[in-house]
C-alpha cells in the first residue's frame, strides 16, 4: 500500500461546539510515490508486455493486413494523450474509422461535442466506423498496438484511462494531480468495472481511488480479470 495515501483526504469533520460539527477543508500537498514503487509498476508492465508483444505478432500482422485491405487510410490511428508528469505522447491504435473522420467531426461543434462526450470515439450515429472497426472495438483488439506504448514507457499495462490534453486539463485539480503520478494504462479499474457503461463521474472516482490506493497485488488482480472484462463486449463503446 502506498505510504502517501492519507494525503488524498482533503476535508475533515471537526467539533465546532457542543453537539455541533463543521466541515473544514484542509489543504493537501500532491503525493509523490517512491521511486521503487514506480520501478515495480514498470517491472509488472514489462513482464506482461514483452511476452504479449511477441505472442501477438502474428495477430498484429493479420489485423494490419485486414485494415489495409478493407478501407483506405493508414493502418494505425495516432492520437496525442497525457502520460506521467503531464507529458504527452502519441498513443497507437488500429484505425477503426474511415479516413478523414476526425477532420469531418471537427468541422461541426455539435459533432465534436458528441465525439468528446463519447470518450473521443465516433458515436454509432455518425456511421464513420468501418465494419472491421466495429469488430475491433467490441473485442478491444484495436488497442493491441498500445503494447508498444508500454514497451516505450509511455503507458503501463494497468493504470488510469489515457486522456487527451483538453480532457486532462478539464479534470478537477486533485484528479489531475493524481492522474499525473503514474503512466496511464491499457486496462484498469474502469475496464474491469464496466468499461463504457460507467458514468463519467463513476469512472473518475475509480481512477482516483486506483492511484491513491495503489498496490502491486491489485495490478496483478486487474490483469487477471481483464480478459473476462474484454469478453463482455456489450460494455464496449
Amino acid at each position: 500500500m502506498l505510504s502517501w495515501q492519507h494525503d488524498v483526504a482533503d476535508d475533515v469533520l471537526v467539533e465546532a461546539g457542543p453537539g455541533q460539527v463543521e466541515l473544514r477543508v484542509v489543504p493537501w500537498s500532491p503525493p509523490c510515490p517512491p521511486r521503487w514503487q514506480r520501478a515495480l509498476r514498470r517491472a509488472i508492465s514489462l513482464a506482461v508486455a514483452v511476452p504479449a508483444a511477441i505472442m501477438l505478432t502474428p495477430l498484429v500482422i493479420a489485423i494490419a493486413t485486414l485494415v489495409k485491405l478493407t478501407s483506405d487510410g493508414p493502418v494505425l490511428f495516432r492520437h496525442v494523450r497525457v502520460s506521467r508528469g503531464g507529458s504527452t505522447f502519441t498513443m497507437l491504435k488500429f484505425r477503426t474509422m474511415r479516413e478523414g473522420t476526425v477532420e469531418w467531426i471537427r468541422q461541426d461543434p455539435q459533432r465534436w461535442a458528441a465525439y468528446t462526450a463519447n470518450g473521443y470515439k465516433a458515436p454509432p450515429e455518425f456511421r464513420c466506423v468501418t465494419p472491421l472497426g466495429k469488430v475491433l472495438r467490441k473485442t478491444s483488439l484495436d488497442e493491441i498496438p498500445q503494447l508498444y506504448n508500454v514497451l516505450r514507457g509511455e503507458m503501463s499495462i494497468v493504470g488510469v484511462r489515457p486522456r487527451v490534453p483538453s480532457e486532462y486539463r478539464a479534470l478537477p485539480e486533485r484528479s489531475r494531480v493524481l492522474y499525473a503520478l503514474f503512466e496511464p494504462g491499457m486496462t484498469g479499474l474502469w475496464q474491469v468495472k464496466g468499461r463504457s457503461t460507467l458514468a463519467r463521474d463513476d469512472r473518475l472516482s475509480l481512477e482516483d481511488h486506483y492511484v491513491a490506493h495503489w498496490n502491486p497485488w491489485r495490478d496483478v488482480v486487474l490483469i487477471a480479470r481483464t480478459p473476462a472484462a474484454v469478453a463482455r463486449i456489450h460494455e464496449a463503446a
